[in-house]
């Protein structure tokens, strides 16, 4: 009796769950690959599509494993700030008494807190720039000109001399529109806002300071520079839609980067003061064991907010690549499900592929399994992905639910020391 038997792809995995992805297979029993007639092309296409699919399940895995981490390790300072801000709360007599001793302390801790709250309104501008970037780029693609510049069917049915400058109007048009796209892209990746509230957990280094300094300064400038030469490029296109709708998201970008510049001024001046400022006020917070607990909170605060901010921006990494995977193997399942009409298609042409014989039977459960297996990978990732929108809620909750609220209190305590030393 004629056996045909399955030969695995891949594996995939999720939660405790483990799935074989079963590779389409030639009538010969070999895994198909390209070449051939139009049925070997097929199954080649699909084993592509299956491949796709165990990297891509891989990968939301590797990203879910890092969000979960990340969101738990901000609840977990954040349960520990619930027990230390009562040690907190009980250096307020002492705080009060540190400063009748030291005419100075007051003046330090107010002048730290200040300037604390300085750099991160200042790194609040810089993510207020990076979404203007974002705007621009997303009105871009929305416009009429994104569509025709990068529609390949567009025609042009004029004469050959008006056909031969249109299309390069075009042309000229795609490039410039993808150059300002591309440098706005550039300035998300960046993440320059990322790098400032990492600066500012690591005020007093020097090493990260330079950085700064270093990567917000030449990157700035040779964007900057980039744009300004689109801006003289666009002034050549004739068509006047092609010119105001790359001009508009060239100016959003532009004027971005002004906000950058200005901002990336601001913050290192402001992070310079700080390490000045936050040396004076470590030192006079730490030299008593019975204030040293508030010293040790501001300081964690920043890292705090510096983490909340990297566990959002992994919440949302995860949602971004989940929503464009979900599509992505909806279609690949969508395949795998209909190979039995594809089998009666290609059974005309090759006997072989007859759903009445062993090899196509196989052919058949072998692509209906992946499809299951897929659509119950799409099911968990729904379900991860609400539990993710539930933790980018958390983590932007001031309530005194949220990751902050202690932090936020150790600071109200200082100012409460500050404006009542008596």
């Amino acid at each position: 009796m004629e056996v045909a038997a399955q030969k695995p792809l891949g594996l995939i995995a999720w939660e405790r769950h483990r799935a074989t992805v079963w590779a389409m297979t030639d009538p010969a029993g070999a895994i198909a690959k390209g070449g051939g007639g139009p049925q070997q092309a097929a199954l080649a296409k699909m084993n592509e599509y299956g491949t796709m699919a165990v990297q891509a399940v891989a990968q939301m895995n590797t990203l879910e494993a890092a969000w979960r981490q990340s969101v738990e390790g901000v609840r977990k300072t954040t349960a520990q700030s619930a027990i230390d801000i009562k040690k907190v709360e009980a250096e307020l007599p002492a705080l009060r008494t540190l400063g009748t001793k030291d005419e100075d302390f007051f003046r330090d801790v107010n002048d730290y807190v200040s300037g604390m709250e300085n750099a991160e309104g200042i790194v609040g501008g810089i993510k207020k720039a990076e979404e203007g970037v974002k705007k621009a780029l997303s009105a871009l693609k929305g416009s009429e000109t994104w569509k025709k510049v990068n529609d390949k069917a567009v025609e042009v049915k004029e004469d050959q001399q008006k056909v031969e400058e249109k299309q390069k109007e075009i042309e000229d048009a795609k490039r410039l529109a993808h150059e300002v796209f591309d440098i706005g892209e550039k300035i998300i990746k960046m993440d320059w806002s990322g790098l400032a509230s990492k600066a500012l957990e690591f005020a007093r280094d020097k090493a990260i300071d330079t950085a700064v300094d270093a990567q917000f300064g030449q990157d700035l400038s040779d964007l900057k520079d980039q744009l300004a030469k689109a801006e003289t490029e666009l002034k050549s296109l004739k068509d006047e839609a092609f010119q105001t709708d790359i001009e508009t998201a060239r100016h959003g970008v532009n004027e971005a980067l002004i906000e950058l510049d200005n901002a990336k001024n601001k913050f290192l001046t402001a992070l310079k003061q700080l390490d000045r400022l936050q040396k004076h006020a470590s030192d006079k917070l730490n030299k008593s064991p019975a204030t040293a607990m508030l010293g040790t909170k501001l300081q964690q605060r920043t890292k705090q907010l510096h983490a909340v901010s990297d566990a959002r921006t992994m919440c949302e990494r995860y949602g971004h690549f989940a929503e464009t995977e979900r599509k992505n193997m909806t279609l690949v399942s969508n395949k795998y499900g209909t190979v039995g009409s594809w089998l009666d298609t290609a059974a005309a042409a090759d006997p072989a592929f007859d759903r009445s014989k062993p090899y196509a039977k196989m052919l058949e459960r072998s692509a209906l399994s992946n499809s299951v297996e897929l659509g119950r990978w799409d099911n968990w990732t729904e379900s991860v992905q609400g539990e993710c929108q539930k933790a980018i809620a958390w983590l932007g909750d001031t309530s005194p639910k949220g990751p902050m609220v202690h932090f936020e209190r150790a600071v109200a305590i200082a100012k409460q020391s500050i404006s009542n030393p008596q």
